[in-house]
């Protein structure tokens, strides 16, 4: 949509305006006819031939609403993979949205991290990382559903066995009693 937007007027409502039409490029579609953009509502995908912007994932600075990155856009340009980190609780996940049917699916949510998302050329099959606690990352490959998720390379199996620290997260007030969030590191017994 195109917003003329006066850049004398100083009125608050005209700098929010102004705010809200304010992108960073992410990335670019590999077929080239689409961008993502972000800005302080959330992702947006833009196509470029018809100049409209659609929102696909809100990632507000609301607390509440995950911390949300694009990781991977399908060779064919029909699928983008994105991971998600909650800013209130170990837990992450990964979402794709289809841009055929404009929907976004939540493929897994718990408390291992997901990393380093690679995509088969034919757009089949998807290669991982995924660690749970604070064990080293492994290697996995999987369909596109994250449905069948297979062990490629255990990345320390020297520490399979080993009792390693725990984190937990941690909430407590400050000074001006706000909320607020950190990570405590526990012995390994």
């Amino acid at each position: 949509t195109n917003v003329k937007v006066d850049p004398a007027d100083t009125s608050k409502e005209s700098r929010e305006r102004r705010e809200k039409e304010r992108f960073s490029v992410s990335r670019y579609s590999p077929m080239g006819d689409a961008l993502v953009l972000s800005n302080r509502e959330g992702l947006w995908l833009y196509d470029v031939a018809a100049g409209a912007k659609e929102l696909i994932v809100a990632t507000d600075s609301n607390p509440a609403t995950p911390r949300v990155q694009l990781s991977v856009w399908s060779e064919d340009g029909k699928a983008l993979y994105f991971t998600s980190v909650s800013r209130q609780k170990w837990e992450r996940g990964i979402l794709r949205y289809d841009r055929s049917a404009k929907k976004l699916t939540e493929l897994v949510k718990d408390a291992r991290t997901y990393s380093g998302l690679r995509l088969s050329k034919d757009g089949s099959t998807l290669v991982l990382n995924i660690g749970s606690g604070n064990r080293p990352n492994d290697v996995y490959v999987t369909d596109t559903e994250l449905k069948n998720a297979k062990l490629l390379l255990e990345t320390n199996p020297q520490l399979k066995d080993k009792k390693l620290a725990k984190t937990e997260l941690l909430t407590y007030l400050d000074a001006d009693g706000h909320k607020q969030f950190g990570v405590v590191y526990l012995p390994a017994d």
